[in-house]
């Protein structure tokens, strides 16, 4: 089966470089812990047979944290914000959540293909070529609005053995529900290595307000020299804060 990245090569070139920011999504406990040590750490993943891995997401902060319907601040997500050139390669590159594909939240959808064969791998190029292709502008895939189906199948013409495209078009355009939420339509980034906050590349951080409270924690941030943006705490459950924080990003261009 061929893989996607011979898709994206054929279809996606010339697409330029969107400006779009890296995020690592954390609840309050591993928020202090990143400040205090000063990198988002690469720990042990079960989804890829315990492999040290950092994690970050493209353009939108979509990883959610434990939810609560209580919550207190150090259970309220923080997210760092990066610019995509870090200083080091990515060792894979996923259209999608890997960890939900892993969980099967997305078989229904598309049935049980190799997750591998959507790999589109280190090439930050890649990146560009799968926006341009399967959402057109930086702006539509920020907002997880994919082309139709029928355009990915246009592309494709009769050569229906080529499922890689299809199916994750066929993911984009499927209806959001509780298996199949915003984490389908975002491109997934892995590291092996530490992300060290000094890199030039660290821009920012969203979290709680309440945090600035505590004269040691803004210490830490004032120290980091870095834009910090909070939103207030809300009698709400933790998962109706991401629409609040989704808006804040973009105000890291």
């Amino acid at each position: 089966m061929k893989p996607l990245t011979e898709f994206l090569a054929s279809h996606g070139n010339g697409a330029g470089k969107f400006a779009l920011n890296l995020m690592h999504t954390a609840n309050g406990e591993d928020f202090l812990s990143i400040i205090e040590t000063g990198a988002i750490r690469a720990t042990p993943c079960r989804v890829f047979n315990n492999e040290q891995i950092s994690y970050f997401f493209l353009g939108r902060p979509a990883y959610k944290t434990e939810i609560s319907y209580d919550p207190s601040h150090w259970q309220l997500p923080a997210v760092f914000v990066f610019d995509r050139n870090l200083p080091h390669s990515s060792t894979r590159a996923f259209p999608f959540d890997s960890g939900a594909w892993s969980d099967k939240r997305f078989q229904s959808a598309i049935g049980r293909l190799k997750r591998d064969i959507f790999n589109i791998g280190g090439d930050p190029e890649n990146l560009d070529r799968l926006i341009k292709v399967f959402f057109e502008t930086e702006t539509r895939y920020s907002r997880a609005q994919p082309v139709a189906y029928q355009k990915i199948g246009d592309l494709i013409g009769n050569e229906i053995s080529n499922i890689a495209p299809l199916a994750l078009a066929k993911l984009y355009n499927h209806t959001l529900n509780s298996e199949i939420d915003d984490r389908a339509k975002i491109i997934e980034l892995q590291y092996s290595v530490d992300i060290s906050l000094k890199c030039k590349s660290f821009k920012g951080i969203i979290c709680c307000e309440e945090w600035q409270r505590d004269p040691i924690v803004k210490l830490a941030l004032d120290k980091l020299e870095i834009e910090v943006k909070t939103y207030p705490i809300l009698p709400l459950s933790s998962s109706s804060y991401y629409s609040s924080i989704y808006a804040i990003p973009e105000q890291f261009k």
